[in-house]
């Protein structure tokens, strides 16, 4: 999740919703927790 977050054009984006953090970049995306989430849960 580090490297992919550190590439050039990934964007990392809040999931109201769902209250987690995500990040894409072209055709790839990921999904994962965080300190914010990981209180939230």
């Amino acid at each position: 999740v580090c490297s992919f977050l550190n590439e050039d054009n990934t964007t990392l984006v809040w999931d109201s919703e769902q209250q987690v953090p995500f990040a894409y970049r072209d055709d790839q995306w990921v999904g994962f927790d965080d300190e914010r989430s990981l209180i939230n849960k």
